[in-house]
């Protein structure tokens, strides 16, 4: 097997395992000045390995390493191997190369990175034909710059390898458009944003119609013989002693599920810090990720999720490599990795805007979150304080009863002539001495004030609402930062 190595061809006896390894090291320091971001995460996250004797026949899949809280891609090494020969042969030329290699790889690392929300809906098959389509077409993005060849021509119509992509999906889309035209929107512009979930949402509202119905069922034939796609299989990834994963399975299901979310935490973690960090991105890949943010942002999880890593960001100062808390053990060696132990910064305190402006759907979602957050210890992460200009509730913990705290929350107290924040900060300063970093959530619409002690080191007003030039003039200074989080 070859790949490009400083622009030289490189042969691979991948009948050795160190031979594999050395292999996808070269491939992937080759391009990781060009992939920063997918690279990084691959090598933080997942284990690159040759297919298992019983899978034999795939050309790629992945499963769940729980001991190691791995994800591991599989990859058929005899078979691209044999690709290779056959295309380069064909075109004369060394067309099936290191882009196309990281087409397969990138193809399963996409599918966790952006898709893992639909892992355990219902209809897997209608998830996996839309996630293809997605994937498939960022990974011509990514991939397909300066090359002679197209990727999707090679595999498609050289190799006879099915790739759900754009000419499938489009006429899937409209034939069921013709008969449910009436809430689906420009099928162009719905691809542009990469909203799948909803492509995902649109199709299975309508799968009980009969045409619709009709075409799922010849996906599900279609599927079954192989006639469809075959780049990878992602059943594999679901199953667990022989059995498929869904919604609706026993207790054991539900602890996979937990297993399988603590993995894609830390695909969630490596992504904030490696934003937090001010890393670069390549080209191509910035370009993918930038519209990734542009376009979810107003989904209000997401919006969530931002404030989620202001606090969790502000929780840690600090991370050291440490061997109290192991990475992972290299497979057949004796080598043990250091793993990240994270230094708690100053106690944190979040405080609630219920003067009214922020709606009672909205304080719910963020209650939920805050309080789901919180009790992932046994003792609290943070203070919990919701604020108006005449009244003040405090709740430390999460094992307390919070319909009290949504019921204060649901009152919508106004004040005459605006909010006066100067209510919360005298009690900041009453009631705290030690160190303190404060994340503020509000509207932004209340009387500035700025009087605050100097144990209070940080403060995040995190916005509800788009405020004024003077709001973010005044309070300027270093230790205040101002973050929207709502469109």
């Amino acid at each position: 097997m070859e790949i490009k190595v400083n622009r030289r061809r490189r042969k691979f006896d991948i009948s050795s395992e160190n031979e594999r390894k050395k292999l996808i090291e070269k491939l992937l320091i080759e391009h990781i000045n060009e992939f920063p971001f997918f690279i990084n995460l691959l090598i933080s996250v997942f284990d690159i390995k040759d297919v298992e004797n019983n899978h034999k026949d795939e050309l790629a899949y992945t499963k769940a390493n729980f001991e190691n809280q791995r994800i591991e891609i599989y990859i058929n090494f005899k078979k691209i191997e044999k690709y290779q020969l056959i295309v380069n042969n064909k075109e004369n030329n060394f067309v099936f190369g290191n882009k196309e290699i990281l087409f397969i790889i990138f193809h399963e690392l996409l599918h966790h990175y952006l898709y893992h929300f639909t892992r355990f809906k219902e209809n897997n098959l209608l998830i996996n034909i839309i996630t293809d389509y997605y994937v498939n077409s960022i990974c011509i993005e990514l991939l397909n710059n300066q090359k002679n060849v197209d990727i999707f021509y090679i595999f498609e119509k050289i190799l006879n390898i099915k790739i759900i992509y754009c000419d499938y999906i489009t006429n899937l889309y409209f034939d069921i458009y013709r008969y449910t035209y009436n809430d689906f929107p420009d099928f162009f512009t719905l691809r542009d944003k990469w909203l799948e979930e909803r492509l995902y949402e649109l199709f299975l509202k309508k799968k009980e119609e009969t045409e619709v119905n009709s075409y799922i069922s010849n996906w599900k034939n279609n599927l079954e013989q192989k006639k469809l796609a075959d780049l990878d299989n992602h059943d594999i990834f679901y199953k667990e002693s022989g059995k498929q994963i869904t919604m609706e399975d026993n207790g054991d299901s539900e602890n996979f599920q937990d297993k399988v979310q603590e993995i894609y935490n830390k695909i969630s973690n490596f992504e904030i810090e490696y934003e937090s960090s001010s890393k670069t991105y390549g080209k191509s890949e910035g370009a993918i990720y930038e519209r990734k943010k542009e376009t979810l942002k107003a989904d209000y999880f997401l919006n969530i999720l931002k404030l989620k890593r202001i606090i969790t960001k502000s929780l840690n100062i600090n991370v050291i490599k440490t061997y109290k808390n192991l990475n992972r053990k290299r497979q057949n060696e004796e080598i043990i990795f250091k793993g990240n132990k994270k230094i708690n910064g100053s106690k944190l305190v979040v405080a609630i805007d219920v003067s009214g402006s922020i709606t009672e759907d909205d304080l719910e979602k963020f209650i939920n979150m805050l309080y789901g957050l919180n009790k992932k210890k046994k003792d609290y992460l943070f203070d919990i304080i919701y604020w108006s200009d005449n009244d003040i509730k405090e709740n430390q913990t999460y094992y307390e009863d919070v319909k009290d705290i949504k019921e204060f929350a649901k009152k919508e107290i106004y004040s005459s002539g605006g909010t006066d924040i100067s209510y919360l900060h005298s009690y900041l300063n009453e009631r705290y001495t030690e160190a303190i970093e404060v994340v503020n959530i509000t509207d932004g619409y209340f009387y500035y004030d700025k009087n605050l002690n100097k144990n209070i080191v940080k403060y995040h007003f995190v916005l509800t609402e788009e405020i004024d030039k003077d709001f973010s003039s005044f309070y300027l200074e270093k230790r205040f930062s101002i973050v929207k989080i709502k469109n």
